[in-house]
């Protein structure tokens, strides 16, 4: 579990069948939550989760065979309610992905409004008229940040987020080399390599937190450092392909 994520509590979740189960299984799922990490994934045994959860072992079994099993009721229609899936070493968060994206698209439009708060407060203060904002800012067609077009412009937002944040190519691939290490070495970041890189940075993927597990997941792997039919490694060119995470995430590699 790394120390620097964090888990976004929707408010949906008193809606939700989860908040009709008994306290035990509420407090198992909170846990389970807070502990995921940048991908979804939970890593501890049954009585370790049972620790953290201040809940009898019993009691964490129930909630986890609840978690792994279908719900009829759930408002969320894949994988037929199940919200969790074993992984070797712990569990994955199956709607994690989901609601990632919704998280995501909440901070863009609280940095929009944020923005233009201090961009209009700045106007104010310039006698010439001249806008001090930093040329790293995007400047949007809706200076006032009306409600109309707010959809335009967080895509705005996104597309050019790498002209004020910029990829980390080497890095990503210094993470790649640390926690794969049986991988074939990069020699070349290609222009290729860039494109696919910064495909998965502005899809979600930003933060060296999500590299760093990434890797160190698939470390653990079998199938991936060559325990296959073909004597077959995954390489980097392997990892930042556009489903290679999704299929991380629901443990396809790891079973």
């Amino acid at each position: 579990m790394s120390e620097t994520n964090f888990t976004k509590l929707f408010s949906s979740i008193t809606a939700s069948t989860i908040w009709c189960e008994s306290s035990d299984t509420k407090v198992v799922w909170i846990t389970m939550l807070a502990m995921s990490d940048a991908v979804g994934f939970v890593y501890a045994s049954i009585p370790g989760l049972a620790n953290i959860s201040q809940v009898s072992i019993e009691k964490t079994q129930e909630a986890l065979n609840k978690f792994l099993s279908p719900d009829p009721y759930s408002r969320d229609s894949e994988n037929e309610g199940q919200r969790i899936e074993e992984i070797d070493g712990g569990w994955a968060i199956l709607n994690h992905p989901k609601y990632r994206k919704l998280r995501s698209a909440e901070e863009r439009r609280a940095y929009q409004r944020e923005f233009m708060r201090k961009k209009r407060g700045k106007e104010k203060n310039v006698s010439s008229g001249v806008s001090n904002v930093s040329n790293c800012r995007p400047q949007l067609a809706q200076e006032e940040g009306e409600e109309e077009g707010e959809e335009e412009k967080e895509n705005y937002l996104r597309e050019n987020s790498s002209s004020c944040s910029p990829v980390p190519y080497q890095k990503i691939v210094d993470s790649y080399h640390n926690n794969f290490p049986l991988g074939p070495k990069v020699k070349l970041i290609t222009e290729k390599r860039k494109k696919s890189m910064k495909a998965r940075w502005l899809n979600g993927s930003n933060g060296m937190d999500f590299w760093d597990t990434y890797f160190a997941h698939a470390s653990e792997s079998k199938f991936l450092t060559g325990i296959n039919d073909r004597n077959w490694i995954a390489d980097l060119d392997f990892f930042i392909r556009p489903d290679t995470a999704t299929f991380m995430q629901e443990g396809k590699y790891h079973k």
